[in-house]
Order: structure tokens, then C-alpha cells, then sequence
């Protein structure tokens, strides 16, 4: 069976709060930096490893209450998943 892993991601980290994206005005920088690392692991995931299974065991979040625009994101992400029909365990 063929398990992608992918650990740590931080989507809505919590440095350089002050310093926006000059894409995503609503967003830091540094979360946006962290939001394409991960939206890359998925796609590379979907279109090229194509594991069995993927597996987040955790700090997906710095914080217990990120921002909307974060929580979206991470709901399209596992949406393009489960379009794969990749299944996903993941522990916040």
C-alpha cells in the first residue's frame, strides 16, 4: 500500500502577521507561502505519486481558530481528494 505523508503544514502560521500577500490582500505572506506548499503536495499527490491513502497526522493549524479564507482553502484541498477518490486521515 502506498501512504503519502505529509506533516507540519502550518497553513495559517502566525509570523509576519502584518507583512500581506500582494495577491491574497486578506492573507499574510507567509501563510500564503505555506497554502501553495501544501496545495503542490496535493496536486503532486493526485497527479503523480497517487498514494492509496494520504495522511496529515497533524499541526495543519498554528492556531485552533485560523481565518476563513484558510479553512476554505484547506476544505478545496481535500475536496480535490476526494474527487481522486484518495482517501485522507487527518488530526488537526
Amino acid at each position: 500500500m502506498k501512504i503519502a505523508i505529509i506533516a507540519d503544514c502550518h497553513l495559517n502560521k502566525t509570523v509576519y502577521k502584518g507583512v500581506m500577500d500582494k495577491n491574497k490582500l486578506s492573507l499574510p505572506f507567509r501563510n500564503v507561502d505555506y497554502m501553495n506548499a501544501f496545495e503542490y503536495m496535493i496536486d503532486k499527490n493526485i497527479n503523480e505519486i497517487k498514494p492509496e491513502l494520504v495522511v496529515i497526522p497533524g499541526d495543519i493549524f498554528d492556531t485552533f481558530d485560523p481565518n476563513n479564507d484558510v479553512r476554505g482553502f484547506l476544505n478545496e484541498q481535500i475536496a480535490k481528494l476526494k474527487e481522486a477518490r484518495i482517501p485522507i486521515i487527518f488530526n488537526w
